[in-house]
């Protein structure tokens, strides 16, 4: 008798449960986030021409918790989101279909947005092809970064739905990518450091940035205005148009010196070996075939 009520019960909170876990924020450890930090700062340190004016670039934990907010809306699109601690940020998008969230991921992440190098002319700081990610981990006065990684179950992009998909958002402070101007000087490392920096790896480092240790990121909670896609939908997502994916601050131009994206997706988009488990998509398999089972027993009782 009181089979039936109880079963429906339990159906309606695993649906619930399911529909919860769309987008799992997966939590870069410290060493993954100084992974990505020493990835930058070894871009930084490797442009070509040499860079006189390159600073050392640390890790921020606010950019951080806003990338982790931002990566769980599930839409690689570039936001408007307005940091709680910076006047203007630039934004990097990577987004990957059936892989892991792990070490080599990230290493992936950021070749591919450094691999843009050769697609970069600086003499006439014009791209061949989209370069901008490139050129905003490369801006010299772009000392900050942030960066958090989400497994979706499904990823707008554009025109797309991804399924089983992975996100990493990085922030940046100050933002790159200025319409008509170069992402550095040219010259010998380090000969325009101020008086209080030392030479890094062909950086400009203070005795801070030296010491700067990667702290837990700052928790940040999104108005729906403030998510990436959207369109004044209840839900605060909607799907992400092309040309809406400027950077977060209008100095980015998508033109020659794309903002750090351009409208592309993070990637061109990395599709996994379809026998990779996409590191979260397990447990929404199992909640689904919870729910499946329960609906089947509720089936059978109800022929009884």
């Amino acid at each position: 008798m009181y089979l039936l009520p109880t079963l429906c019960f339990i159906f309606v909170i695993l649906l619930q449960i399911l529909a919860c876990v769309s987008a799992e924020v997966r939590i870069l450890t410290t060493e993954e986030k100084q992974l990505l930090l020493d990835e930058h700062n070894k871009a930084r340190s490797e442009v070509v021409p040499k860079a006189s004016n390159m600073k050392y670039m640390t890790w921020d934990a606010t950019l951080a918790g806003e990338a982790v907010a931002l990566a769980r809306v599930c839409v690689n699109q570039h936001s408007n989101l307005q940091s709680k601690k910076y006047p203007r940020t630039g934004e990097n998008l990577f987004a990957s279909m059936n892989m892991k969230i792990d070490a080599s991921w990230l290493k992936t992440a950021m070749r591919m947005f450094v691999e843009e190098k050769k697609d970069y002319n600086y003499e006439e700081d014009s791209c061949s092809l989209v370069c901008g990610h490139y050129t905003q981990v490369v801006w010299a006065s772009s000392v900050k970064v942030g960066c958090g990684a989400s497994i979706c179950d499904s990823i707008d992009i554009f025109d797309q739905t991804w399924d089983n998909g992975q996100l990493l958002f990085c922030r940046y402070a100050p933002p790159g990518n200025y319409f008509r101007k170069k992402p550095y000087e040219a010259g010998e490392p380090c000969f325009d450091c101020e008086l209080e920096e030392t030479c890094r790896n062909n950086t400009c480092a203070t005795a801070e940035d030296l010491k700067a240790v990667i702290e837990d990121d700052v928790e940040v909670v999104l108005k729906d205005e403030e998510k990436p896609g959207y369109d004044g939908r209840p839900d605060g997502k909607g799907r992400a148009d092309g040309d809406e994916a400027a950077d977060g601050d209008e100095a980015a131009d998508g033109d020659e010196v794309a903002d750090g994206d351009e409208g592309a997706d993070g990637d061109e988009g990395v599709d996994g070996d379809e026998g990779a488990d996409g590191d979260g998509g397990s447990a929404q398999s199992v909640l689904i075939q919870m729910s499946l089972l329960v609906a089947n027993v509720l089936f059978a009782y109800l022929l009884m």
